[in-house]
Order: C-alpha cells, then structure tokens, then sequence
C-alpha cells in the first residue's frame, strides 16, 4: 500500500526532512530597528525539532516530511495518519512496540508531550475613508501552547490535548479521546470531547500563512442587523464526532453544544455554558465534513455543512438560525498548489421569519521552493449580508514561511483589506505581521 510503503521507507532510512513553507512578505523597508533585534534574538534559541507535533515524530523516529509538505499543512499520509488516530492506518488495532514499553524503565513519557512558543511584530496603516490614517506597531507575547497526552495507544484508541494561553487567558483548543477500528482499506471513528473545527486537507486545512480566508473567520449579520459572529473556523467546540474513511473518501458528522450568546465563546463546559434564559440554552448544532481525493495524487475536494443557533441582541435575545456550507479545490502541480474555495449561507431570525443570505470566496497559489522556503498569495471575498449593498470584504495576503530545520520557524505576512462601510466608504487597512516559533 501506498502510506504503508512509504512509513517503511521512512522508518527504516530516517527520511530527509521534507518541506515546511509559505509564502511572499512586502512593506519590509518600514521594519523598525526594533524588530530586526527580535528577529536576531530568537536566532539564538537553542535547537530541536522542527515538526507540527514533535511527540508524534519522536513516537515513530521520523522527521516533519513524513507528515507535512510545510508546517501546519499535511500531505495525504499525513491526514490519514491523523485520522486513525496518530498511527498508520495499517497499525489499526496492533499494539505497537511503544505500547509494550508502557510500564517499563525504557517507556519515554515525553514521546507523548510537546510545547510551542509564539512571538509576534506588527505593524499597520489604516485609512478610515475621510483622509484620517493611523499607523501602529508592537511586539507581543502570542502565545504559549502544551501538547500533553497526544498520540495513539492500545491499539485503537488515540489522544490529543492542546491547552493554550497568552498574557490574558487559558484556552482549550484540543482534548478528545477518540476509537478507531476497521482495516488501512475502510477504517471508522468516534470521538469525543473538545476539539477543532473539522479536519480538513489542501484548502481547508490550516492556512500556510498567519491568517485564514474570510469565509473561515468572518462573522454574518441578520434580518435585525445584529452580527452573528460565529465563523467557521476559531471556536473549538465540546461534542461528539462519528465518521469513516474508504479508500480515497472520508466523512464525519459531529453534532456539538454550539457557541454561547452573541458569540462569545463555544459552550465547552465548565463556565462556559450558555445562559439558561437563553433561547438556544438546550439547542445543539450539526455538522457535516467530506474530503475525496482525486486518484493517487493530492488533489482532492472537500465538502462542508454547519446548522447551528445562537442567541443574539443585547437587552433582549432572540434566537437565529443560521446555516454556512462550502466547497474546497485543491490542485497539486509540480511544486505549485492552486487552491481555492466558494462559501455561502444563511442567517434566520426567530421573530421575524426572514432571512438574509452571505458568500464569499478565496483563490491562493503556493509555492515550495526549497526545504527552507516557501511562498504564497491569496486572494479573499466576503459579503456577510445581502440585505446591504457596501458591506462587502476583501484582501490580498502575502506570506513566506521559513523553517530552519531546528525547532524554530519564521513566518511573515502583508495584507491589504479593503471593508466597505457605507456608500463610497472604504476603510483601508496595510499591515505587516511577523511571527516567530520554536516547537520542542
């Protein structure tokens, strides 16, 4: 088989690290002196791994390639990889030899955790549409993230626990078990508990650059004018998921607590629970996620549905219904991928029984130029109401990811958003982030 052949090749000859990359940067002639010394600074960071999920590499002695073609993206054995459950698929119900080390003085716990850091430089522009500009900059802490308990274990069950914080609050973005069972030829899975979105491939996986398309990060509004500012993609939701993969398709269907009043956060438990006078306080929402590949290449198409509720408006709430879908391309062609996707829906508010539509798009090209470079350009529509005719979003990303093969990975990106705020009102926005991360 295919993956099978290449984890013995991999295993056996400790693969040469393959690629992690992104894409183009602009406007570096305005970095400050400042952030050439935070860039020469994290330079010096002690070396290691450079891989998405360190633990998972050291649980196999490979290296990012066996995975990833750059950093977060995944090739074809990776996305299998990842949903049976962090093991080949060809390992579906066998203990494997670091299973049989549990107990004895030779077992490493710390095969099964990792650890990233994140640092950030920004620096923006923004023309508010009446000749007023306002230019800004900073360093910031991003982010300090914990992998614990991540991996595959006893044959056909799997973990991962991704617990993140930065100056401000602690949040968790991963903490499922999920089963696995089946043959590398049909294979079926549930999980449970908190974890991200979807699990998508090419265009909808995890952006090469620092920021997602619009039709994964921008919010609606509906029929009263109230934002609904659920997205797709940034709230990681409590729930439980059931699917199967056979052959080149993949499907999942998650139904999931939904997202607490005026989208402040998803209802994970705990203290984050919708209010019990809400509207939606007993309410889940559903989702659908199909990914098929194309043959044997990467090509693939990918296919989402979400139907959810939530509670919106300030003195009083009211429920809306709300529903997003969307179709993702992804094209391979020698060290190029074209990807691209067109997104629609629907907002319905409970009191009036009307609805207002929302679309939007991306395309973005992708270029690996080496195992240290890669570079990309997209471009981003959205209009998150059709009820208003100069509401409408749109960008231009540039990015360029550069991982030095030691655990540490700079990542820089320009953009220029143009959001229209009324009739023959835009705002204009030209910003520069830079971001850096070590991974042990």
């Amino acid at each position: 088989m295919r993956a099978q052949a290449r984890a013995l090749n991999l295993v056996e000859a400790k693969v040469k690290f393959v690629t992690q990359k992104s894409c183009g940067s602009a406007l570096v002639r305005r970095m400050s002196s400042i952030t050439l010394a935070f860039v020469g600074a994290l330079l010096l960071l002690p070396a290691g791994e450079s891989v998405a999920m360190p633990n998972l590499a050291r649980q196999y002695g490979v290296e990012c390639g066996y995975c990833h073609t750059v950093i977060p993206r995944l090739n074809r054995d990776g996305y299998a990889f990842r949903s049976a459950g962090f093991r080949n698929p060809d390992e579906i119900g066998e203990t494997r030899d670091i299973d049989n080390k549990r107990g004895d003085s030779s077992f490493n716990m710390a095969d099964y955790f990792s650890a990233r850091l994140q640092m950030n430089a920004s620096f923006s522009s923004v023309d508010d549409g009446s000749g007023s500009n306002t230019n800004s900059g900073k360093i910031e802490f991003k982010e300090f993230t914990l992998y614990p308990l991540t991996g595959a274990f006893l044959g056909n069950w799997a973990a991962e626990s991704e617990i993140s914080g930065g100056t401000d609050e602690i949040e968790v973005e991963n903490g499922y078990l999920r089963y696995v069972t089946g043959d590398e030829k049909t294979y079926y899975q549930v999980r449970g508990g908190i974890f991200h979105p979807f699990e998508g491939f090419g265009a909808s996986d995890r952006p090469l650059g620092l920021s997602r398309a619009y039709i994964q990060s921008k919010g609606t509004v509906n029929a009263l004018g109230d934002k609904n500012g659920w997205h797709p993609w940034g709230f990681d939701q409590a729930g439980i998921e059931a699917g199967f993969t056979h052959g080149n398709t993949s499907l999942a269907v998650a139904v999931l607590n939904g997202i607490i009043e005026n989208a402040d956060d998803p209802a994970q438990g705990g203290k984050l629970r919708k209010d019990a006078a809400s509207p939606t306080y007993n309410d889940v929402d559903f989702q659908i996620f199909g990914n098929q590949f194309i043959g044997d290449s990467d090509a693939a198409i990918g296919l989402y549905y979400y139907n959810g509720r939530i509670s919106l408006g300030d003195a009083t709430l009211v429920q809306n219904d709300f529903q997003r879908y969307a179709a993702y391309f992804t094209i391979p062609y020698n060290t190029f991928n074209l990807i691209g996707a067109y997104s629609g829906g629907v907002d319905k508010d409970a009191t009036t029984d009307k609805s207002i539509n929302n679309q939007g798009w991306f395309a973005e090209v992708d270029n690996y130029f080496s195992e240290t470079l890669g570079a990309g350009l997209r471009y981003d529509w959205f209009d998150p109401s059709d009820d208003a005719s100069d509401d409408r979003m749109t960008a231009v990303s540039a990015f360029v990811n550069m991982p030095l093969n030691t655990g540490v990975q700079f990542i820089a990106e320009y953009k220029y958003a143009q959001t229209e705020t009324g009739p023959g009102t835009d705002v204009k926005t030209n910003s520069v982030n830079l971001r850096a991360i070590y991974i042990f």
